[in-house]
């Protein structure tokens, strides 16, 4: 586990930090990336080792992962946790808001509206791995404040305050707007690389 902020020496060759992983992974995806790891950012050059883990073991290892978490942040209000279907306007509505036109989301990501541009090693995560790989909260809770969750990320805090998202969709509300992103997230399907776990 890396001590979060801490700079790494050689960078390539370090894993990412653990610290709150369980906030972050679904732990049936941690599970099935320990039966077999597959490169989730493909362009870096560290890859996780094949342990050769037993069962056990690895429902013993997804258990102290999964249980990694942030202590005393917020539950999210109802409302904005991932219950029942999303609405397909509000799906659509975030796709809208990470289209090139909006927040242009492809510009870093992969699974966007078009390929991202600049350097294969500064890419970001693919987006179509989001329903299998995140948790609906850690979405929302990214979106919010990424810094706060990774300090030093590249990634733009658009909803840095209340008048900050885009006012010609769902009224410039930004908590809805977070969760039209996340739901879109949710329902564009996973990266056809790597083993389904």
């Amino acid at each position: 586990i890396r001590v979060p902020g801490e700079r790494d020496v050689q960078r390539e060759r370090v894993g990412p930090d653990l610290t709150f992983i369980g906030d972050k992974l679904r732990p049936e995806w941690i599970a099935g990336y320990l039966r077999q790891p597959h490169p989730v950012r493909s362009w870096l050059r560290a890859q996780m080792p094949t342990f050769g883990l037993t069962e056990t073991e690895v429902e013993q290892v997804t258990a102290f992962l999964a249980g990694l978490q942030e202590k005393g942040h917020p539950v999210l209000p109802p409302q904005q946790q991932a219950a029942g279907g999303p609405s397909p306007d509000l799906i659509r509505s975030g796709g809208q808001l990470v289209s090139r036109e909006y927040l242009s989301c492809s510009s870093c990501h992969l699974g966007g509206d078009r390929e991202p541009e600049g350097k294969p090693e500064e890419l970001a995560p693919d987006l179509r791995l989001a329903r299998r790989r995140l948790q609906p909260q850690w979405i929302v809770r990214w979106l919010q404040d990424p810094q706060r969750l990774l300090p030093g990320t590249k990634m733009p805090s658009y909803f840095s305050d209340a008048d900050s998202g885009p006012q010609d969709i769902l009224d410039g509300d930004e908590m809805r707007q977070i969760l039209a992103i996340r739901d879109h997230l949710l329902a564009i399907g996973t990266a056809p690389s790597g083993p389904t776990p």
